[in-house]
């Protein structure tokens, strides 16, 4: 696993600890997040009761807002 597929998460983390705005990158970096988990879910399962985080759900919130 390489660096850049670390760096959604992370963009998501250092958001959440305040220490970056919720800015088009955060809200790029939660559509990845968004998409491996529901690609996670479909291929297992038993996945399908996992989630994010409240903090994240806002995010994914904010973010579903801003597109429509």
């Amino acid at each position: 696993m390489g660096t850049r597929d670390c760096e959604p998460w992370r963009t998501v983390r250092d958001c959440i600890a305040g220490r970056r705005a919720a800015d088009d990158e955060v809200m790029q970096a939660v559509g990845v997040l968004t998409s491996r988990l529901e690609g996670l879910r479909r291929a297992h399962p038993a996945l399908a009761g996992v989630g994010f985080s409240p903090h994240v759900e806002s995010l994914v919130q904010a973010g579903a807002v801003a597109v429509s």
